[in-house]
């Protein structure tokens, strides 16, 4: 081979080499910057990351107190409904005991009806009797017509007495159902 062949082939391999070396630091040069832009870029992710660690575990410990709050605001709501219903049992139990008085004071007021009622027909009927006596032995006809009058007016006022009173203790029979119903007997 000749020397300028040898030659061109020396400055070919050296030109080659330079190459290779200015390749080599610029591959060099962009790794380092590869490396540069990762580490920068996984400084960035670490920090979103951790951004987001601190959003999350913030969000869970609010999710968290916000449950618990729940809980206790539940058993507060359980609580008042037990204590509505154990009032609400005691007001029902007053309001019957109430009632039951009520009832009682409108049959005694009843009772008390009933026996001035009796007395009222028993006097009317002594009258009623006692006139139509006077009637049937009486041959004057005035004094017959009045005591006959008086007779047939006592005796019908003595029928009304009678309704009056089968009214009364039907009324103290119904007064005594609701009172036994009351107290949670049946009749």
């Amino acid at each position: 081979m000749n020397v300028t062949v040898i030659s061109e082939m020396d400055v070919r391999s050296e030109s080659q080499t330079h190459e290779n070396e200015l390749l080599h630091k610029n591959l060099e040069l962009l790794q380092a910057r590869y490396d540069a832009a990762l580490t920068s870029r996984d400084d960035e992710v670490e920090k979103k990351v951790t951004a987001m660690s601190a959003v999350l575990n913030e969000s869970q410990n609010t999710l968290t107190n916000r449950y618990v709050e729940l809980l206790k605001e539940n058993q507060n709501l359980k609580n008042t409904i037990h204590d509505l219903s154990s009032n609400d049992s005691q007001r029902q139990v007053e309001l019957k005991e109430s009632k039951i008085r009520e009832l009682s004071d409108k049959l005694t007021a009843n009772n008390h009806k009933i026996d001035e009622v009796q007395a009222s027909l028993h006097e009317t009927s002594a009258n009623a009797g006692s006139h139509k006596k006077q009637c049937e032995e009486k041959k004057d006809y005035d004094v017959f017509a009045s005591h006959c009058s008086l007779a047939s007016r006592y005796e019908a006022e003595a029928s009304s007495l009678r309704e009056k009173i089968n009214s009364l203790e039907k009324y103290s029979e119904i007064i005594n159902a609701q009172i036994l119903t009351l107290e949670g007997r049946s009749r």
